[in-house]
């Protein structure tokens, strides 16, 4: 019962970190979805292509949106308990999805074998096993660690990259 409690917590409190990040970086930079979005809603005029005014225009509006969904006193700013609750509807929802996606039984609850992770262990551990002996050597651990510092080292610079590339950019 313990065990089971203590898994509950885990998880609700990864979600929570996880709703509270996307949600404070979508608020911020006024992100959404883009499979979530047609062609359509983005192109206003019609004329069959996005420019990038169109494309700013409508991120605008999805944040505004969001951002008078959040404020319900309506006062133009955020208090802290508009931002908690608009996270706790946000957890509340990943939670009901999480449960539909993995309840096998039906039961409206999450049991330690329904939330087995997926076997992406397995595939990781070919992976780094570069010598495909069935064991992790020290040399290819390390090579497996410089290569995920590199990586999210690469997409680090590219966001830095952006922000001065628009930053600088006057057109």
């Amino acid at each position: 019962m313990k065990t089971h409690l203590f898994l509950s917590g885990i998880v609700v409190a990864a979600t929570a970190l996880t709703a509270a990040q996307a949600m404070a970086e979508r608020g911020q930079q006024g992100h959404h979805r883009f499979n979530d979005v047609s062609f359509a809603q983005f192109d206003a005029d019609g004329d069959g292509e996005i420019t990038r005014a169109e494309m700013t225009a409508f991120g605008e509006a999805r944040a505004t949106e969001r951002f008078g969904e959040t404020d319900t006193n309506g006062d133009g700013a955020l208090s802290q308990a508009e931002l908690q609750a608009a996270m706790a509807k946000k957890i509340e929802d990943r939670a009901a999805q999480m449960i539909k996606r993995m309840d096998k039984n039906g039961d409206g609850q999450l049991t330690r074998d329904e939330m087995k992770p997926p076997r992406r262990a397995g595939r990781m551990f070919d992976r780094i096993d570069a010598d495909g002996s069935g064991g992790i050597s020290q040399e290819e651990y390390d090579e497996a660690r410089s290569h995920m510092k590199n990586r999210k080292h690469r997409h680090g610079d590219k966001a830095r990259d952006k922000a001065g590339n628009k930053a600088g950019d006057k057109s």
